[in-house]
């Protein structure tokens, strides 16, 4: 009888098991890819640039004054029209150029989203931030939130001549996003193979209670970054998944490390009481 009942309990989490895996392998595109309902229109201020068979929607925040470039790259539930406001603050308050885009199937991009093509879209948008905007290579930040970590590790990885990466509640691998541990039997965005290739500086930005992207990416992330020229991770006790902008660290670590390029190798850790909103 006993035999018979833990027969039955393994047949039956071997059978949930394969359950959940089914729904993964079909459903990842729909995980991944939550394109939110656009937010803006096509004539407000966006470039269209074209990325292979598809449109990809471009904005520019320009600074006159400065030298420096970012290409962010934002997560999975946005548009550009919902980081408008905090590209113009990233422009005003590091002293940047700053060029965001729309995965397709977001805002006014056109094409469906996926896995293997985030690398030919950030490709496109290096491409025209460099060739058609007059960016110099040497002066480009890569910054990537949630999502965006993935072409922004990508692109960092790609171009050792860049000026240095940032990873904003960064993914190191897409199993692990609420799992602390993989138990998918493939890849899917495995982000870390990437990371541990950057060559360049990194600047890791995580919040220590992110329930989307648990913290356990960011120190994978940290610990595979051995290649970098200097390394940063600067963990935001309490803080989740969304509004980090609101956390003064926040701006501190950036500022810091593109605005004034102070960029030793550090692990630091804010309490939770230096995360008042701003």
């Amino acid at each position: 009888m006993i035999k018979k009942l833990v027969a039955w309990l393994v047949f039956l989490v071997l059978a949930l098991y394969g359950l959940v895996l089914a729904l993964v392998y079909f459903f990842t595109p729909q995980l991944m890819f939550p394109a939110p309902k656009p937010s803006y229109c096509a004539g407000e201020l966006v470039k269209k640039i074209n990325a292979g068979s598809d449109i990809i929607a471009v904005r520019v925040n320009k600074n006159s004054s400065a030298d420096n470039w970012i290409i962010y790259s934002h997560g999975n539930g946005e548009d550009l029209g919902q980081i408008d406001l905090l590209m113009q603050e990233y422009a005003a308050r590091l002293n940047a150029n700053v060029v965001s885009y729309d995965y397709p199937g977001y805002g006014v991009s056109m094409g469906h989203a996926s896995e293997d093509r985030l690398g030919e879209y950030a490709d496109a948008v290096y491409d025209y931030t460099v060739k058609e905007l007059g960016a110099d290579p040497k002066r480009i930040y890569f910054v990537g939130y949630s999502l965006g970590s993935v072409p922004a590790a990508y692109l960092a990885a790609k171009h050792l001549d860049a000026r240095g990466a940032v990873l904003i509640g960064g993914i190191a691998e897409g199993a692990k996003t609420y799992l602390p541990v993989n138990v998918i039997p493939w890849k899917i965005l495995p982000n870390v193979e990437n990371v541990q290739k950057i060559q360049i500086p990194l600047l890791i930005i995580h919040g220590t209670a992110d329930g989307v992207v648990n913290y356990s990416n960011a120190v994978q992330n940290y610990k595979a970054a051995k290649a970098a020229s200097t390394l940063r991770l600067a963990a935001l006790s309490g803080m989740g998944h969304y509004g980090l902008f609101r956390c003064a660290p926040y701006w501190r670590e950036l500022e810091e490390f593109i605005k004034n390029e102070k960029r030793e190798s550090v692990e630091l850790k804010y309490d939770q009481n230096s995360c008042i909103a701003l």
